[in-house]
């Protein structure tokens, strides 16, 4: 489709759709950005294979290891999703740039934190053209990190500066969908569930066709409770380890079969989770959970030392397209991180 007729088409199509929520609503240029970045391009989940957590301490990505993420990963994807800007991922929106990806949706931590927010803030005015979304936290309900009322106080301090970028934020599906906290999350701009079958209690790794119905009607019966668009922003299946049925192979079959249930379009899609293995994550949520899940190292579409699994042949190359026009910042910002 070309740009025009893109952008012709999301403007039509928000025009006519009926938001839920109580939130002012986005502009129509906002909400077809948006539309646009769902329809044409291919989001990953990233958390930089640089960064880590050792006994609770976390260890910063840098940026020349960020880059050459990046760069691995662009083949296949022209959008990025992140979970925060602490330890170095606040030089991502820069690099991405540089690399060439067209749309980034920036993940704040913790929306209690205003230093974090008037961080993404900045990010967002410095690259209006690519910062489509923010993201207010990432399964802190659920984990009950924070509550609803810091989600709201977050939008609500975000939306007096940049009152027409649209905010998200994550939580596992069935926040959304069966607790007293979906209305603050049904009041933003987007939905970001994270939908895993791996989790419930009959998945088996050999059945792929349940595991992709299960996300397949879960994506329904989330556009049964909003007309927002969802992108679903982690599922999948780990590729191990091997003794409990987990393969490289069961991994791109079940993307296989996803991808082809989702494709991207105006009000769903599905991001690729997560970029890379990361092999710290099994001690160092045993050691805040008390439960050693091997599987937690194995989420990759990227093996750990950044060569690429068989799954990346499902998802095949992808260029993406530049977005509509973003107006201009309000203000001026301060320089490159890099500096």
């Amino acid at each position: 489709m070309k740009p025009a007729l893109l952008l012709a088409f999301c403007l039509a199509f928000f025009t006519l759709s009926t938001q839920s929520g109580s939130a002012a609503p986005l502009s129509a240029g906002a909400d077809a950005r948006l539309t646009a970045a769902l329809t044409t391009q291919r989001f990953v989940a990233y958390v930089p294979r640089g960064f880590s957590m050792l006994n609770g301490v976390p260890q910063p990505a840098t940026a020349a290891g960020i880059r050459d993420d990046l760069q691995r990963l662009r083949p296949y994807f022209s959008g990025i999703v992140t979970y925060g800007l602490g330890s170095g991922q606040a030089l991502i929106p820069e690099l991405a740039v540089k690399a060439g990806y067209h749309a980034l949706i920036l993940g704040v931590w913790d929306p209690k934190d205003r230093a974090e927010l008037d961080q993404a803030i900045a990010l967002a005015r410095r690259y209006p053209q690519h910062v489509v979304a923010l993201i207010l936290g990432n399964e802190g309900l659920f984990w009950k990190r924070y509550q609803a009322r810091d989600i709201k106080a977050a939008a609500d301090y975000v939306r007096t500066q940049l009152p027409q970028l649209p905010l998200a934020s994550s939580e596992p599906f069935s926040v959304y969908l069966d607790s007293p906290d979906a209305r603050v999350l049904l009041e933003l701009d987007l939905l970001l569930p994270n939908v895993h079958p791996r989790f419930e209690p009959w998945f088996r790794p050999d059945n792929l066709e349940q595991a992709t119905t299960f996300v397949t009607e879960v994506m329904q019966r989330l556009h049964t409770v909003t007309r927002k668009p969802v992108l679903i922003k982690e599922t999948g299946v780990p590729s191990g380890p091997a003794e409990q049925g987990f393969t490289e192979q069961r991994q791109a079959d079940f993307w296989s079969r996803l991808l082809a249930r989702i494709p991207p379009g105006p009000t769903q899609s599905v991001a690729g989770f997560e970029a890379f293995d990361a092999p710290w994550k099994p001690r160092e949520l045993q050691d805040e959970f008390g439960h050693l899940e091997a599987s937690e190292a194995y989420w990759g579409l990227f093996r750990r030392d950044g060569s690429a699994k068989p799954v990346l042949k499902t998802f095949g190359p992808w260029t993406g397209q530049t977005l509509p026009p973003a107006p201009p910042p309000p203000h001026r910002y301060p320089g490159s991180l890099l500096n």
